[in-house]
C-alpha cells in the first residue's frame, strides 16, 4: 500500500495519525493481509538540491506565486473578486 504525505503517518507515537496501530491491529485481527507499506513525501527536495527534480519544484513554485500575484492584482486592478473589498479601503 502507498501512503502519500507519509511523513506524517509513519510515526507510530503521534497523537493524530495512528496509521500503524491500526494497520498492526487489523493484520493481527486477519481483516487485512501482511502487506508491504511506502510511505512517500512528494515534492520533498530538501535533501536533493541541484538534482532536476529539485529545480523543476523549485520553477513550479517560482511559476504559482507570479500567477497568484498577477491574479491578486488584477482582481484588484479590475475591482472583482475577492480581493476588492481589501483594496477599497
Amino acid at each position: 500500500m502507498v501512503w502519500q504525505d507519509g511523513h506524517s503517518y509513519n510515526v507510530r507515537d503521534s497523537t493524530t495519525h495512528r496509521v500503524l496501530n491500526v494497520v498492526d491491529n487489523l493484520i493481527y485481527q486477519k481483516k487485512i493481509p501482511v502487506m508491504i507499506h511506502v510511505f512517500t513525501s512528494p515534492g520533498e527536495t530538501t535533501f536533493a538540491e541541484g538534482s532536476p527534480t529539485a529545480e523543476y519544484v523549485k520553477n513550479l513554485h517560482q511559476h504559482q506565486a507570479h500567477a497568484q500575484r498577477r491574479a491578486a492584482e488584477h482582481s484588484i486592478r479590475y475591482g472583482h473578486g475577492p480581493l476588492r473589498a481589501l483594496s477599497a479601503g
